[in-house]
């Protein structure tokens, strides 16, 4: 009598489970990919609004748009530029553009998705058209691109800077404003603004609009200056069109003779038609004195170590740095102590700062005549009176090892110190 052959049936009892774990873990794994492959690789970077039905860029506020459809992905003109979009299933895409773009709607179903760029953007993933009732977006039926043309704006002014005390009346200051149109469209009704609003317009301006003058390319229109000349600000300059590649250049010249000390930043403003405001700044200085540093006090004192050179600064409007002269006569040649200029601390203050420089390359029982030299940022510089000091003598039986200095050189105590290091090593190998 043959007995069941209860291992057998077990192992088959195993294997039909591992079968069917395998077949679980399968079927998990088929449900992970489709739901990746459902989602975007990224998501855009801003929070889509649902608009109904075919909303168009117009009827959001924007001048110009580009309409893509059917939705064939590739590189499409965009004004002066072009826009370039692409997508792996028809449902996400993503985009990149030359010029700047204000909005972009993705349609699909019965609703479109607003995406709002602000400021304007070059490109973004993951847009798609709104979700459905399964909570997924259907597929793109077709693309707007809503945007704006641009202009340019770049403003300067001649002098940066003036001096005050020794600037002989009027102190006048030239303004340059231009223009640009970089599309390849002509834009109308161009406006200039700015109202020099730090020139303290609400205890009357200081600065006084002596003189304007205008230029504007062949093939744009009439420009009026809106301000009166002589008068005082705002400045208000408009054109009746600017065409594609063309430029108003506005040249205005201003009178500051009233104005305090100070630093006067100012931001001007320009916009056509169809387009929103471009923004450009130019600051003028009105120095207190032509030289960058008020020096308060300048010392020169003996240490062990050497020679301390100590000075402090009331202002250092412009100032970039100092210099430190040293010489053996009061009238004699002076030598440039430090290899680098020795920069400001507070660059641009009308606030002074504390220094010291220590000369540790000074000989014992030497007297040094120092100099203190400070340069501006226009490259001038100034030389301050001479202050003396006598180098320490040392006592043959001191014996000192001096620091290195980021200020100076070896120094006098280094020397003294190499020969006890020599006389200790003699020792020890006399042991």
């Amino acid at each position: 009598m043959n007995k069941p052959d209860f291992k057998r049936h077990k192992t088959s009892e195993k294997r039909m489970m591992k079968m069917k774990t395998r077949q679980k873990v399968s079927a998990l794994m088929m449900i992970v990919i489709m739901a990746l492959a459902a989602l975007p690789v990224s998501a855009a970077t801003v929070t889509p609004v649902v608009l109904p039905g075919n909303p168009i860029c117009v009827d959001l506020g924007y001048a110009y748009e580009m309409k893509i459809d059917p939705p064939t992905a590739g590189t499409y003109n965009l004004g002066y530029g072009t826009f370039t979009w692409t997508t792996t299933d028809g449902v996400y895409m993503n985009w990149t553009s030359t010029i700047g773009v204000d909005a972009v709607l993705v349609k699909g179903g019965p609703n479109a998705n607003l995406y709002t760029y602000v400021p304007e953007s070059y490109g973004d993933t993951g847009l798609h058209s709104p979700l459905g009732p399964n909570g997924r977006p259907s597929g793109i039926s077709h693309i707007t691109v809503c945007f704006d043309y641009e202009l340019t704006l770049t403003k300067s002014v001649t002098p940066e800077i003036i001096h005050v005390p020794s600037a002989t009346p009027p102190l006048l200051a030239t303004y340059t404003f231009v223009v640009g149109n970089p599309t390849n469209v002509t834009l109308s009704n161009v406006v200039l603004e700015d109202d020099f609003e730090n020139f303290f317009p609400e205890l009357g301006y200081c600065l006084q609009i002596e003189d304007v003058d205008t230029s504007i390319g062949a093939n744009s229109g009439t420009v009026t200056v809106v301000t009166a000349v002589p008068g005082t600000p705002p400045l208000r300059v408009e054109a009746t069109s600017l065409a594609a590649g063309e430029q108003l250049l506005v040249t205005l010249l201003a009178d500051v003779t009233d104005c305090p000390i100070g630093n006067y930043p100012n931001t001007a403003q320009a916009m056509a038609l169809g387009t929103q405001w471009v923004y450009a700044n130019a600051q003028l200085r009105l120095d207190p004195d032509p030289a960058s540093v008020g020096l308060v006090d300048f010392t020169a004192t003996a240490q062990e170590s050497g020679i301390l050179l100590a000075w402090e600064t009331a202002t250092e409007m412009d100032n970039l740095g100092f210099n430190l002269y040293r010489s053996t006569a009061v009238n004699g040649d002076y030598v440039l102590l430090n290899g680098t200029l020795i920069p400001t601390q507070v660059p641009g203050s009308i606030f002074g700062a504390t220094y010291t420089w220590l000369d540790d390359s000074a000989i014992p029982g030497m007297t040094y005549f120092y100099k203190l030299e400070d340069v501006n940022t226009e490259g001038q510089a100034t030389l301050h009176s001479a202050v003396q000091a006598t180098a320490l003598s040392i006592s043959p039986s001191a014996v000192s090892l001096t620091s290195f200095s980021a200020g100076g050189g070896v120094g006098f105590g280094l020397p003294l110190a190499l020969s006890a290091m020599a006389l200790l090593g003699g020792l020890k190998r006399r042991k």
